[in-house]
């Protein structure tokens, strides 16, 4: 959101749940060289995001502006993400799309444009994500959409709860990198894929069919990764600095 305020000449605002600290996170850093003001609250006040009262509030703080809810989920996004679909489909045939969930926008938005004979796997980056379904189901049907695809959301691959990882997680992500030459992040697409494979193991997707995982990003989270836990006994990936000069190691 702060990169497209820049590009496009339009205010931002952060709304950051936790204290102020310095020196700035790269994730926020980033943000704030892309202009965006930050604004933080304690994590009691932050659960009051969604409430009526509280945005209102905001607004008179803030002047006029558009709220763009925790993880970009609502109505829009649904419109947004659907479009993946059919860019999806114009570039191959497929009977399963996984994607990791957050907040479940990308997958409520992908439920809305699947056809019947197709199926969706979420993956839960996040502990207790029994309420994804709930969720997804409420903003589809405000939506005024319908789901014909069967779907799931699987909530047994989250190692831990979100943000958390475990030395199988960063293993698997190292050897997935080094086998197909992509680069997964440790909060989404790591457990996503590490998901997928495990059901290809127990055979949950049809023998024959067609699986196809979306890659959602997330790999400016790396910098913030290594900034906290470098010194640790844990494995990471090599990042390109702008000189061309690669770090990395296993420690």
């Amino acid at each position: 959101m702060a990169a497209a305020g820049r590009l496009y000449g339009f205010r931002t605002i952060g709304i950051v749940r936790g204290e102020p600290t310095i020196p700035l996170n790269p994730t926020l850093a980033q943000a704030a060289a892309d202009g965006m003001s930050l604004r933080y609250l304690d994590r009691d006040t932050y659960r009051q995001k969604q409430e009526a009262a509280f945005q209102a509030e905001l607004l008179q703080q803030t002047g006029p502006a558009y709220i763009l809810p925790e993880g970009g989920t609502n109505e829009l996004a649904l419109r947004g993400c659907a479009e993946l679909v059919t860019e999806l489909s114009a570039q191959t045939s497929f009977d399963t799309l996984c994607v990791a969930c957050g907040t479940g926008g990308t997958l409520g938005g992908f439920l809305t444009a699947l056809k019947p004979q197709q199926q969706a796997v979420g993956v839960a980056a996040l502990k207790n994500g029994g309420f994804l379904q709930d969720d997804i189901h409420a903003l589809i049907t405000a939506a005024g959409q319908i789901i014909t695809a069967p779907w799931s959301v699987q909530t047994q691959y989250h190692f831990g709860g979100y943000a958390r990882f475990s030395p199988e997680l960063m293993t698997f992500i190292q050897q997935f990198q080094q086998r197909h030459k992509v680069l997964l992040d440790p909060i989404y697409t790591g457990k996503l894929l590490y998901g997928i494979l495990d059901l290809l193991r127990q055979d949950y997707f049809a023998p024959g069919s067609t699986v196809v995982a979306v890659h959602t990003g997330g790999l400016q989270a790396w910098a913030g990764f290594r900034a906290r836990f470098e010194r640790r006994s844990v494995w990471w990936p090599k990042v390109v600095r702008p000189g061309g000069a690669a770090s990395g190691a296993v420690n």
